[in-house]
C-alpha cells in the first residue's frame, strides 16, 4: 500500500482526508502493526486505484 501510495505522490495525510480514515490507523496499517476491516482496506483501495486483483498478485 505504501509503495502504491508514494507512486502516486500521496501522502498519508491526503489519504486519511480522502478516505476518513485517521493518519494515525493508515500509519499503522501500512507499519504492519494494525489490522484493517475489509470496509477499510475496500475504501482505501478505491482511493489508491489498486484492484484486489493486483493484492492478489502481489501476495502469489
Amino acid at each position: 500500500m505504501q509503495r502504491t501510495r508514494r507512486s502516486k505522490d500521496i501522502t498519508l495525510r491526503k489519504l486519511s482526508v480522502m478516505t476518513g480514515i485517521s493518519l494515525n490507523y493508515l500509519s499503522q496499517i501500512e507499519n504492519g502493526k494494525k489490522n484493517s476491516s475489509l470496509m477499510k482496506l475496500t475504501i482505501i483501495f478505491f482511493y489508491l486505484e489498486i484492484g484486489w486483483e493486483d493484492l492478489f498478485e502481489r501476495i502469489w
